[in-house]
């Protein structure tokens, strides 16, 4: 396993990474439209941006000096928005996780913020929040001095809620709005910022790494799009090159990518890159994979399809072990 993490170590400067956030936060299965290849299955986008939110919800909490900061949930940010994605960070060192809360916590929460923010069913959503703060006290003492706000399209963030101790301050139409509230974001924080500690180093990096390159693909002309090799050096469509796209790590390859997107980040995602490789180790290679999978190039050009740079269809991908491509 050591011999194989080393090789992987040299091949794979300069990935684009699969889907990995928390509750979504599992890697998901190797899918090589993810690289922008040929594929019998249908094509996904796997760095699909998040839908335009009308507002976001943010939380952010400080625990007791006893705690430290990476066991403290809220301590780094937990925001979410009207679409039900959120985003846990980021970290000291941009780590950040991801994903879409489950469509029951959403409906729960739009209706926890409706004489807030509306129905949603207006453009922007339409913040009602009180001009002057007011207080009301606790059953029991929280565990971390909160800060709720939100913000919408047309607004900075307004400030909703804070506690500290037994103290709950509001700036909502009604202390009981303001206690479900609390109680509801509070309940949003805990399942999704979890688990702690956050940042974890490896699968937070590999998900700071996908949001780095999550855009690499991006298009509007063929022009624009080429190959590339494991260490992101431009590759000839008319050279007898095999492009390997995966190889049994937790990241693909980029073999498929925008050329000038590839030039402005490619220090970046070396680093990055590397980060990764020290964070993870074994745990960077897929438990039981052997194969690897590529193909040749065949003087065929890469293409911009709908948006993302992708080998052409014409290109057949090959599957076996590391020794039948020599």
């Amino acid at each position: 396993m050591r011999s194989a993490l080393i090789a992987i170590s040299a091949l794979c400067i300069g990935t684009t990474l699969i889907g990995c956030s928390k509750n979504n936060s599992n890697l998901n299965p190797i899918d090589s439209s993810a690289s922008g290849l040929p594929t019998d299955r249908t094509n996904r986008e796997t760095h699909a941006a998040a839908p335009a939110a009308n507002w976001t919800l943010k939380l952010l909490a400080k625990c007791s000096d006893t705690v430290n900061a990476t066991d403290c949930v809220g301590y780094y940010g937990f925001s979410v928005d009207q679409s039900g994605h959120y985003q846990v960070g980021p970290g000291p060192s941009g780590e950040i996780r991801s994903g879409s809360i489950k469509e029951e916590d959403r409906v729960a929460l739009m209706t926890l913020l409706k004489a807030t923010v509306g129905d949603g069913s207006s453009t922007g959503g339409g913040l009602s929040l009180l001009g002057t703060e007011e207080h009301i006290a606790l059953e029991s003492a929280t565990t971390s001095e909160d800060l709720i706000t939100l913000a919408n399209n047309s607004s900075g963030e307004q400030k909703l809620l804070r506690t500290t101790g037994l103290d709950l301050y509001f700036t909502l139409k009604s202390a009981d709005e303001a206690k479900a509230l609390y109680a509801g974001v509070r309940k949003l924080t805990e399942t999704y910022y979890a688990p702690t500690p956050f940042p974890e180093a490896c699968e937070d990096g590999i998900n700071s790494l996908q949001a780095l390159t999550g855009t690499l693909t991006s298009c509007k002309q063929d022009a624009e799009c080429g190959y590339f090799d494991s260490t992101l050096n431009a590759i000839a469509p008319d050279t007898q090159a095999f492009l390997e796209v995966d190889n049994c790590a937790k990241v693909l390859p980029l073999s498929v990518a925008n050329i000038e997107q590839i030039k402005t980040n490619k220090t970046k995602i070396q680093e990055s890159w590397g980060q990764v490789i020290q964070a993870c180790g074994e745990k960077l290679m897929r438990p039981g994979c052997t194969d690897r999978t590529g193909f040749n190039l065949n003087h065929a050009a890469a293409t911009c399809q709908q948006g993302v740079c992708k080998a052409p269809s014409s290109l057949v991908l090959t599957t076996g072990t590391p020794a039948s491509f020599r």
